[in-house]
């Protein structure tokens, strides 16, 4: 596998990682791959190949076996999650964690967010504000989760985004992302539903694990 040499040109190199929780047993391994500004790649393969795992690993939840990654320029090495968001790398995983016992208003309040400054289509406005989020259905959180962690954003490591989201706000969504590629953000993500390929004027880069 080519060795790729850090610059200026990448947001994210990965170098011959191998990601799990076994060195003996390593999930996937001699994973290689870069993202640049402004472009989208999605992780592709079947259901527990070990997709989940390899996004986790680039954001600090779970140390690599082997190999090395690097944002911006930065080794991972010794650096934890919150390094990563200082770098403008921002991450949503399956679930809606986090939200339990605020409502709306004091989520948005929470990230310097309000209603009225909306990124995109917003399937929260038919939800009172004094709404608790435990009430909202599992696509509502997604969104007001995705939303969340915007602020700041460089880079979104996404896992299913789409997942529970009507077709509306899924519309919406690929419209916006679309759009943030065409200014400079870049995008790593986990789709199973091959939303990108019915978006013909969307470019994607898909890597296939197995």
């Amino acid at each position: 596998m080519t060795t790729i040499e850090p610059n200026d040109s990448f947001v994210l190199i990965v170098n011959e990682l191998a990601v799990g929780y076994s060195k003996e047993m390593p999930i996937l391994k001699n994973i290689g791959f870069s993202v640049k500004p402004g472009e989208l790649v999605i992780l592709a393969g079947l259901n527990g190949t070990g997709k989940t795992t390899v996004i986790k690993t680039l954001f600090g939840l779970i140390p690599p076996l082997d190999g090395s990654f690097e944002w911006y320029g930065i080794s991972s090495k010794g650096r934890q999650t919150n390094d990563f968001l200082d770098q403008g790398v921002r991450y949503l995983g399956q679930g809606s964690r986090g939200f339990k016992g605020y409502t709306t208003m004091q989520q948005y309040r929470k990230v310097n967010f309000v209603l009225s400054k909306r990124l995109m289509f917003n399937p929260l406005e038919k939800t009172p504000s004094s709404a608790f989020i435990d009430t909202l259905s599992y696509g509502q959180k997604r969104y007001l989760a995705l939303k969340s962690i915007m602020p700041g954003a460089r880079t979104m490591v996404l896992d299913e985004p789409f997942s529970g989201l009507d077709e509306e706000s899924v519309l919406s969504l690929v419209d916006w992302i679309g759009r943030k590629t065409t200014e400079g953000m870049s995008f790593l993500l986990i789709d199973h539903n091959c939303i990108f390929e019915k978006a013909c004027d969307i470019k994607v880069k898909t890597l296939s694990l197995s």
